[in-house]
């Protein structure tokens, strides 16, 4: 039988051990006690004792065997042990953790070094290789702790990944070298002995804020939070809430007020920044980020609210365990907590029920009304109808609202006007609103007119006819009372369906601007994915920006993701049909035109067909149509010699208009790299080349 002790590299020379040994020199109690444990420690070691002893661990085992009395020097450490205590800032901080006695002696001996010099330079020389920088070898510290082995189940207990020291990350677990090293949060040393409670741990400072209402932000949230929050006051504060809405809406408002009226505060933990993973790497997992948000809350003395909780279900931010984990670390937790999202979450929402917790709290945007009002207040002296116009046209939240009053302001300041226009009204919502859509998307500008576009007459009154259905749709649906008969929204949805280049994207900017509306292409690689659920997420967050910011949605080259519906065979196919079904419910949701493009309509489903309120075919254009497109499409300005033969250009080349205007380009760069106008050959050679590259060859 023999300790499982290893001497260290270099030890101190031999002390003479007692209970004022000259190890605990130290004033601080945390470290007195620390110091105490460490030279009990050394006392197992050969050659602790007086020169002529038979040393410590041969008279240890001697005693362990025949139930002698226990070495004078080891006995008198013990009980200035026992009789010893931590301190009451260590004691005061494990009542805060739930810590229980075994626990506050590893936190204690674990901080000891972090807080005291003398005795982290003891701990380095005493210990050798099983004190590294910043921590202990946690066998090394079971030794220190129970010398004996009389209550390894407890120090098992006390280090396990849900007791509080780890569920709190008060201290991490590092294995290392095929050895474990028990470290403890530098935050901790800091907290106790230099800046209690100033600074968030710097590890999680991007993700973490304390949260303060002024009394300028509760009025702003008030009126729209009140009903929330009268509901929330008839529920134990003692409880996990789940709060639901796009982001502004008040959720974190609501959260500090509800824990203000209990003298608590709110730390705030952005879940996506902590966790990364689509735009940023991977930072920390999800236990941790709980772990260490708890703890920060705790010694805040706030509570702790999640926001963006969507990411603890996002496998690429949280595996599967790990997120059992950080549930795990919330169970514990009795309350309050608070957690955020965009949308109802039913895998949060059954874990908040099996554990008998309020229901989800769902937050709204301010109507017209209230957005009305929030304008008013921030730009009293503007005209009443711009102020009903912007409240009417976007749907913002009270910060959105401050933020977008602020730039209009400040655009009318710079260009010599007291109040802003309708003008700097809209260019500040629309900035304030698109910034999430400029992400998936990309916004279109077109520079041309209606009579730059060639199409048959057929075509033509078709899209007359979609252009007036966007411009009385309110006095049709709303003022006629025929939105009852119409799916929820009654948006505009538009299919444009034709040969490459034969001018459906530049149509679809004619239609949104003579609508007053911008118009965004959709980036289709950026939204679907193959995780199951992302592609909805991210149609849903495109069609709530394009709500909140009033513009209108190009989904160019949609086959990829509207294409026919396939018979389930497979997981596959059936998430696949749930994306296309997703999509429908939210064009019909959307109360905005959604125009859709593709170059095959008939991959196109027919269901989905069928809910589309307009269909357009763009015909290839005929010989005819061609002449007129080489003409139209040559810029005026343009120096051209005279008596272009663009007749025969549409009789010898069969191109749409795409091609066309591609071809026209060539060849002013090449009659301006000649110094000449642009001749027939220019237009010859350009269109040769563009046919070449179209894979096609020459009529006739």
């Amino acid at each position: 039988m023999s300790l499982p002790v290893t001497p260290p590299s270099s030890p101190l020379p031999a002390p003479a051990i007692g209970a004022e040994a000259p190890l605990v020199r130290t004033r601080d109690p945390l470290a007195q006690q620390a110091c105490r444990l460490l030279a009990r420690y050394l006392v197992a070691l050969p050659g602790a004792l007086e020169d002529g002893s038979p040393g410590a661990d041969g008279v240890l085992l001697g005693a362990l065997r025949q139930e002698r009395p226990l070495p004078a020097p080891f006995a008198q450490l013990s009980a200035a042990i026992e009789a010893g205590r931590w301190g009451e800032e260590l004691e005061e901080l494990g009542d805060a953790f739930g810590c229980d006695a075994v626990s506050r002696d590893v936190l204690g001996l674990l901080l000891a070094p972090e807080i005291d010099p003398e005795t982290r330079l003891a701990f380095r020389r005493a210990l050798g290789d099983a004190a590294t920088a910043g921590g202990v070898d946690a066998d090394a510290v079971r030794l220190m702790l129970d010398p004996l082995g009389e209550r390894p189940g407890a120090i098992a207990d006390a280090l396990d990944a849900d007791a509080p020291l780890r569920r709190f990350a008060l201290i991490e677990a590092v294995e290392t070298a095929g050895r474990t090293v028990l470290r403890p949060a530098r935050r901790l040393a800091r907290f106790l002995f230099d800046l209690p409670g100033r600074f968030i741990d710097e590890s999680v400072r991007d993700g973490l804020r304390e949260v303060i209402v002024d009394d300028a932000e509760e009025e702003r949230f008030l009126p729209l939070i009140a009903p929330s929050l009268e509901v929330l006051r008839r529920f134990s504060i003692a409880s996990h809430f789940l709060f639901t809405g796009p982001p502004g809406v008040g959720q974190e408002q609501l959260a500090a007020l509800l824990v203000g009226e209990h003298g608590m505060g709110l730390l705030a933990c952005d879940l996506p920044v902590l966790l990364g993973g689509r735009a940023a790497p991977l930072t920390m997992t999800a236990a941790t980020a709980v772990a260490v948000t708890l703890r920060e809350a705790r010694l805040g003395r706030s509570a702790p609210l999640f926001l963006g909780i969507e990411a603890l279900f996002d496998e690429r931010r949280a595996s599967p365990a790990d997120r059992a984990a950080a549930l795990r670390h919330l169970g514990f937790e009795r309350g309050p907590v608070f957690y955020g999202a965009t949308r109802r979450l039913p895998e949060m929402v059954s874990w908040l029920r099996a554990r008998d917790q309020p229901e989800p709290v769902e937050l709204q945007m301010p109507d017209a009304g209230a957005r009305q009002a929030l304008w008013r207040r921030e730009l009293p002296d503007a005209r009443e109808v711009d102020v009903a116009f912007v409240a009417q046209a976007f749907a913002m939240a009270p910060d959105a609202i401050r933020r977008a009053a602020t730039a209009a302001r400040n655009k009318a300041l710079a260009g010599g006007a007291v109040e802003p226009d309708r003008q700097a009204f809209e260019a500040s919502c629309r900035d304030e609103t698109t910034h999430a859509l400029q992400h998936l998307s990309s916004r279109v500008t077109v520079r041309v007119s209606w009579s730059d576009v060639v199409l048959p007459e057929e075509t033509r009154e078709t899209l007359r006819e979609i252009v007036s259905t966007g411009r009385h749709r309110k006095q049709v649906h709303d003022t006629w009372g025929f939105r009852q008969h119409l799916p929820a929204g009654g948006g505009l949805s538009v299919l444009f369906s034709g040969e490459p280049g034969t001018g459906k994207t530049l149509v679809a900017g004619l239609i949104a601007r003579d609508l007053g509306v911008e118009l965004y292409r959709v980036d289709l690689s950026r939204v679907v994915s193959k995780y199951v659920g992302e592609t909805e997420k991210q149609l849903g967050q495109i069609f709530d920006e394009a709500q909140a910011a009033r513009v209108a949605l190009l989904f160019d080259e949609a086959d990829s993701l509207f294409a026919r519906r396939t018979d389930v065979k497979s997981s596959v196919d059936r998430y696949a049909n749930l994306e296309v079904n997703y999509l429908l419910q939210k064009m019909e949701e959307f109360d905005g035109l959604t125009i859709l493009t593709t170059n095959f309509k008939k991959s196109i489903d027919e269901a989905f067909l069928r809910r589309l309120r307009f269909r357009v075919d763009f015909p290839f254009p005929d010989q005819e149509e061609q002449e007129r497109l080489w003409r139209v499409l040559l810029p005026k300005a343009a120096e051209v010699e005279s008596g272009l033969g663009f007749k025969g250009l549409s009789q010898k080349y069969n191109m749409s208009g795409g091609h066309i205007r591609n071809a026209l380009v060539r060849a002013a760069y090449l009659a301006a790299a000649a110094g000449s106008p642009i001749t027939q050959a220019h237009l010859e050679r350009a269109a040769a080349a563009e046919y070449r590259e179209m894979g096609r060859f020459m009529k006739g």
